[in-house]
């Protein structure tokens, strides 16, 4: 009994402490249970914030992009009227090329008749004060000088 006894005392001994250590691993354990309940509202917390601000995010994004799209449509069309305008001053600009060069070509022409014109007129009028015209008197006259020179070749040869 005797070791019993001291087995007893020594139990009896470490009784308070045993409970005091339990009640401090039941305190430790409420305070990590305690803490894990906060950790997790704090995260639950973190995460609906960071979620709402995320589909805030990405709302305005979505909305960004949908409005850049737009301006890239607007400026595309803008870009075809202007080629269009462009082929049309291109088009413009080459009739207008191939009138002048006709507007060119008739002016030289032109010219030519011109110069054709006045030395037709020059000859001409060579040509009047080189042989004024014969009355016709002079010309009936000229006519029979003409068959007489050719009777007097004619009975010479007989």
């Amino acid at each position: 009994m005797r070791i019993m006894k001291a087995t007893y005392n020594k139990k009896g001994e470490h009784e308070p402490q045993d409970k005091e250590l339990s009640a401090k691993v039941n305190a430790l354990n409420n305070l990590v249970v305690h803490l894990r309940k906060e950790i997790n509202e704090v995260m639950e917390k973190f995460e609906q914030k960071n979620v709402t601000e995320l589909f805030e995010n990405i709302n305005h994004l979505i909305l960004k992009q949908e409005e850049e799209k737009s301006e890239i449509n607007r400026l595309q069309e803008e870009i075809l009227q202007l080629k269009e305008l462009v082929e049309t001053i291109n088009h413009v600009t080459l009739k207008q090329e191939e009138e002048k060069s006709e507007i060119n070509r008739l002016q030289e022409e032109i010219l030519q008749l011109k110069e054709h014109i006045k030395l037709t007129n020059q000859t001409q009028d060579t040509n009047i004060q080189l042989s004024p015209k014969q009355s016709e008197f002079r010309q009936l006259q000229n006519m029979l000088k003409s068959s007489r020179h050719i009777e007097q070749v004619s009975t010479k040869k007989k």
